[in-house]
């Protein structure tokens, strides 16, 4: 009977789940100064320009005298960033990460896919977001713009600090941390789906079963 009441709670969960876009995998590696770890390595979406409708942003750039984090920057020029999210879902856990011929000074210690990345946030030393047009959360909520810092950015591509188009057409998957090799990205954004109420009333009532299960 346990068993059975799982498989009904797995099914209704996995209909109120959101249709999403190809989920990628990554490699987190944490350096010693590191002090957050809001990421596990395994799945998570990768957001860019021209990426299927449920994983699409827009994003442009401009030069900019804002700092994100002083104890770590040079002489480079910095850039603001504005993006904003197309899509329908909220997310959370929103990080930037360069791609192999990017150069940036306020990382947060940690690599993905051995690319050096930081969490926009306003958490640290590094405080890379600048502001979010919604409630100040730091969910990218639906329809809601960001702008954040990259520090002493450079790219040996010549590519601009927004160019987010890491989408690879042939096999539906983003090129989180991999060289663009013909397509037009400096970098990634990468976040976590915030579960809709109606998964997290769900999860709440399949741990509820499963205790009044143990206990009979």
């Amino acid at each position: 009977m346990m068993k059975k009441n799982i498989s009904i709670l797995l099914l209704v969960m996995l209909v109120a789940v959101p249709a999403m876009a190809v989920e990628i995998d990554i490699t987190i590696t944490l350096n010693a100064a590191s002090l957050q770890d809001f990421y596990e390595e395994g799945w998570t979406h990768e957001l860019g320009n021209g990426f299927p409708i449920d994983e699409r942003i827009t994003s442009s750039d401009t030069t900019t005298n804002l700092v994100a984090c002083p104890a770590q920057e040079t002489s480079a020029q910095n850039f603001l960033v504005t993006m904003t999210n197309l899509s329908s879902i909220a997310w959370i856990n929103v990080a930037y990460v360069a791609d192999p011929e990017t150069g940036i000074t306020n990382d947060d210690k940690f690599f993905v896919n051995s690319e050096k990345a930081f969490y926009i946030d306003y958490v640290g030393q590094n405080q890379p977001l600048v502001s979010e047009s919604m409630v100040v959360d730091t969910i990218f909520e639906p329809g809601e713009t960001w702008q954040f810092i990259i520090q002493d950015y450079t790219n040996s591509s010549g590519l601009a600090a927004s160019v987010f188009s890491s989408w690879n057409s042939a096999d539906s998957l983003g090129l989180v941390g991999s060289q663009s090799s013909g397509v037009s990205s400096s970098g990634s954004i990468i976040a976590d789906v915030i579960p809709e109420p109606g998964t997290i009333a769900l999860l709440g009532l399949g741990c509820l079963l499963i205790r009044k299960r143990r206990r009979a």
